[in-house]
């Protein structure tokens, strides 16, 4: 959070398992990022389709904490289920030492960001999963990121409502998944009210 504040952007590469951990809290970064892809693909071997469960992600991501002191951020795809479900996810993580968990407007189960034909929630549903998750931390401290996966189907412009709309709903931070230039980038940047 107080990178955030500040201004700074942060590079967090993505970490997967326990070497990969420790070479990226060796090598010097300020944070790190459990993505679902990288846990799937070297916990089953299997592309990120949904498959890997709550408490499989939950598994690693306290072993993770453990052997570093640098602010994890960890993608908690659409909140595994229901309400309740993201409710439990956010104490959790919060609770196994996590700083942020990226939740995503896609229905449930989800696919690859990047994958053709990933279908989203509305934005009144994306919006009440924020709230939820707003309302479930403990500390202000544990930053929830708002994430639209509407890009590459629907267009920048459903994507930039998105983002705008997860921002008023009380997201701390976006996540727009695949804008295609720079100026789509820019105009993110001037659109948005939070990071």
């Amino acid at each position: 959070k107080e990178y955030i504040e500040a201004g700074e952007s942060i590079l967090a590469p993505g970490v997967h398992d326990m070497i990969s951990v420790v070479i990226a809290d060796k090598a010097g970064f300020p944070a790190l990022f459990v993505g679902g892809f990288g846990i799937a693909a070297s916990h089953l071997g299997i592309p990120d389709v949904g498959i890997m469960t709550f408490t499989d992600i939950l598994d690693r991501v306290q072993m993770i904490s453990q052997v570093t002191e640098k602010p994890i951020i960890v993608d908690a795809d659409s909140g595994y289920g229901s309400l309740i479900n993201l409710r439990h996810a956010v104490k959790s993580f919060e609770n196994a030492g996590v700083s942020a968990i990226q939740i995503e407007d896609q229905i449930f189960p989800k696919r690859c960001g990047h994958a053709q034909g990933v279908e989203v929630v509305s934005i009144d549903e994306m919006s009440v999963r924020i709230k939820v998750a707003v309302d479930s931390r403990n500390s202000e401290n544990f930053l929830i990121i708002a994430r639209t996966d509407c890009r590459t189907n629907s267009g920048f412009d459903e994507a930039l409502r998105r983002a705008e709309a997860y921002s008023r709903a009380g997201a701390d931070l976006i996540f727009v998944e695949a804008p295609q230039s720079i100026e789509e980038m820019k105009k993110l940047l001037q659109s948005i009210d939070c990071p």
